[in-house]
């Protein structure tokens, strides 16, 4: 395809922006992450909010690859076999920490100190429970 979609994608994915990473967690697990130590996670529905400095393509690719070396929080949770990523929202016009606090503002459990090393917010991951249905409500507020 010359035209059309396809070259939209492309170009989009050249971008750089927030994105929302779409977690399900099959069965509940107690992992270590990275500094933070061990953290239980529920089985479930999470959302990790993050943000791609060069490029969007670049970091979704990073994910779906399955990452070898940790170096970021998300690594040591998608690395789980439980784990399984199932979805990106791209978020152009806020800020990862904006996006964060929508979910902390709107009373969401969080994993403590997920993902936020570099910043003040409460979590960058988010637990939604046994549905979607919260983020798909809201996603008009998130893009």
């Amino acid at each position: 395809m010359k035209n059309g979609y396809l070259n939209d994608f492309k170009n989009v994915l050249s971008l750089k922006g927030s994105y929302i990473l779409i977690i399900k967690n099959n069965k509940e697990i107690k992992i270590k992450i990275g500094k933070i130590g061990k953290r239980k996670f529920k089985k479930g529905y999470y959302i990790y909010i993050g943000s791609a400095k060069r490029k969007y393509k670049s970091r979704i690719l990073r994910y779906i690859k399955r990452i070898k070396r940790k170096h970021w929080h998300i690594d040591y949770l998608i690395s789980n076999k439980n784990v399984v990523i199932i979805g990106f929202i791209l978020a152009f016009n806020k800020s990862e920490c904006e996006i964060a606090e929508f979910f902390y503002n709107n009373k969401l459990q969080y994993v403590n100190k997920f993902g936020c090393s570099d910043c003040q917010c409460k979590s960058h991951l988010y637990y939604l429970g046994k549905s979607l249905k919260f983020l798909l409500t809201n996603i008009h507020i998130l893009v």
